[in-house]
């Protein structure tokens, strides 16, 4: 027997038949899974199906899911006909509308019974847009503290997301947090969007930076260059590099590298020592390039320093690079082979000695006979013989400043009284912005010029011209000191304190959307006064107060404890004795309390009194 030509019994009792014939029951299978659900029909005529099942499906994820909330229906309930479509009229508005996707197209929308007499589902198409928000908070692991908070506007339900802290705008970190010291560990829940407007805990591990500083000499340990720290931190990329390029060091491209005393020390979570480049050297997998010909640029990047994402210690490397070089004595000359001066020069063997060195040298009120006489440095010991001759113009003008000076402080059109106007010797920098610096006449009035903002200029009068304040930067031509203020050139290595992060101020006081970690080395080309309070420039328009870090100078040499002493942190705190006789390479010096003391491991200091 059929029933409405799709369901047909076979082998039951005439009585259970009539009895089946009789009823309008339905049965129906649903739940929440978005399954194939079916809906057996046993009926005899259409008009008895009232449950439809429902298939929702994405464009994107490997199992095409709608991640809808839980109180989106599965199933469509009313009367239907076999045949008839499913429109989306027929959808209420809960299958319409479900947050983070735009309904696309019904498929399979005619009502059917599969083979068993189920009611097949219908499936409907959803497309994911590509704006569902959703929230990122970043917290420290250690501490519990919130170090940002990413506000995402452009999700993709069912799809992963980048939880790095690159994500991170400088407007969502919070203050005196410096997210390239910290990395990701682990997201709640996992990354992948599950909710509309989902909210997500990223934590993250504070890393300690990997510190390398390169102090060049030539052979007497004279530098060549100014001593230059790069601070690195460890990345999420295992096995990443630490990569130097000629704008990172500064080499001379035409000295050759002493091996043999050149000296690599490196301390790792406050352990560590001092090794001979040879030791280096043979840690590389392949030398045939490290000849004498090499620059140490190659060499280190041949070494491939790994950045080790995996332990986060502390990490300091000090490369001390020796050059060969060669010291020469000069000997300056009258044509009668009176010497009336001497003098030195080191370079390389063959290198020609630079007409400032020999200038720079000349006794007093004497001048080279022919500054185009070129000298080179050889491995003879005797003395390079510069011929000199008597000045004919000395005691007169002297060396010209006092024409020039002249000029400057009453020869041009400067107005007004005398007492307004002060000689200085100063440098001073435009406050850093989009907007031109105007400047000014004699006068204080405008000029149709203007200087561009962040850049440095000499100044030799301070003038006060009615409430106003004026750096002359030329003939005629001044800075309104509310533009500017006064720097002092100052080229040094710096360490924050180790008590705790530093926070930073632009140059016109405003407090800096970040900090500093603590015991964090820093290079510094000036300092200045706001507020009357003296900050060191550690980045562009960022400045660090002098209270929160301390100069310090590099170092390479062994050094041993004339008598059983104390050793210091940072702070002055005494933290261990050590006992007489006890040896240790240092690597840097530097004033801890008002005494000089060497560091012998990352935070540990010992009294330059107390070693030999």
């Amino acid at each position: 027997m059929k029933i409405n030509n799709k369901i047909t019994i076979i082998g039951i009792s005439l009585f259970s038949t009539m009895a089946l014939l009789n009823s309008q029951a339905i049965s129906v299978k649903s739940d929440n899974n978005n399954d194939n659900n079916s809906t057996l029909v046993t009926s005899k005529d259409d008009s008895s199906i009232t449950k439809v099942p429902l298939i929702l499906k994405s464009d994107v994820g490997s199992d095409n899911k709608v991640y809808a909330p839980e109180d989106t229906p599965t199933e469509l309930t009313g009367e239907f006909n076999i045949s008839s479509d499913i429109t989306e009229d027929d959808l209420p508005n809960s299958l319409k509308e479900i947050p983070g996707y735009t309904l696309n197209y019904i498929s399979d929308s005619k009502i059917d019974l599969d083979e068993d007499g189920n009611v097949k589902p219908i499936v409907i198409n959803y497309t994911a847009n590509k704006d569902t928000p959703y929230t990122i908070t970043y917290i420290d692991k250690n501490t519990g503290e919130t170090i940002g908070t990413h506000h995402a506007k452009t999700g993709l339900m069912g799809t992963q997301f980048n939880y790095s802290l690159d994500v991170l705008t400088d407007d969502e970190i919070a203050p005196n947090f410096n997210v390239s010291e910290y990395h990701t560990d682990s997201i709640e829940p996992k990354n992948t969007l599950t909710q509309y407007d989902q909210s997500f805990t990223a934590y993250v591990i504070d890393t300690e930076p990997i510190t390398a500083t390169f102090i060049q000499t030539n052979s007497s340990g004279e530098l060549l260059y100014p001593t230059t720290t790069i601070v690195n931190y460890p990345t999420n990329i295992m096995g990443d590099t630490i990569v130097i390029d000629s704008n990172t060091l500064s080499i001379p491209d035409d000295l050759s590298i002493d091996w043999e005393k050149s000296l690599y020390t490196g301390t790792h979570d406050g352990q560590g020592g001092s090794l001979g480049f040879e030791f280096l050297l043979n840690n590389v997998q392949s030398t045939e390039d490290l000849d004498e010909s090499c620059n140490f640029i190659d060499l280190f990047n041949t070494l491939a320093f790994s950045i080790d994402s995996g332990s986060y210690e502390p990490m300091d490397m000090t490369f001390n690079i020796v050059y060969k070089t060669t010291k020469n004595t000069i000997s300056y000359q009258t044509s009668d082979g009176t010497e009336v001066g001497t003098g030195s020069a080191e370079d390389g063997l063959g290198h020609t000695i630079s007409n400032d060195i020999i200038s720079s040298q000349l006794p007093k009120e004497y001048r080279l006979v022919d500054d185009s006489t070129e000298y080179t440095i050889t491995d003879s010991t005797d003395p390079i013989i510069v011929l000199v001759q008597k000045d004919q113009n000395s005691g007169g003008s002297g060396n010209g400043s006092g024409s020039g000076s002249g000029s400057n402080n009453g020869g041009d059109t400067d107005t007004g009284s005398e007492d307004s106007i002060e000689n200085i010797d100063n440098t001073i920098s435009t406050y850093p912005g989009s907007a031109p610096i105007t400047l000014y006449d004699n006068d204080g009035n405008e000029l149709d010029q203007a200087v561009a903002p962040g850049s440095d200029w000499y100044t030799d009068q301070k003038k006060t011209v009615g409430d106003n304040i004026f750096y002359r930067v030329s003939t005629n031509t001044w800075v309104n000191a509310s533009d500017a203020y006064i720097y002092y050139a100052n080229k040094a290595t710096v360490r924050t304190y180790s008590d705790s992060n530093k926070s930073l101020t632009t140059a016109d006081n405003k407090t800096v959307n970040r900090g500093i970690k603590s015991g964090t080395d820093w290079y510094s080309n000036r300092y200045a006064y706001f507020n009357n309070e003296k900050h060191y420039q550690v980045a562009t328009n960022e400045w660090v107060h002098s209270d929160d870090i301390y100069e310090y100078q590099s170092a390479s040499s062994k050094i041993t404890t004339n008598k059983a002493t104390e050793t210091y942190d940072d702070l002055g705190n005494n933290i261990n004795t050590i006992a007489n006789a006890s040896s240790y390479y240092t690597d840097r010096v530097a004033t801890i309390n008002g005494v000089q003391m060497y560091r012998i491991a990352t935070n540990e200091w010992v009294p330059v009194s107390d070693v030999n």
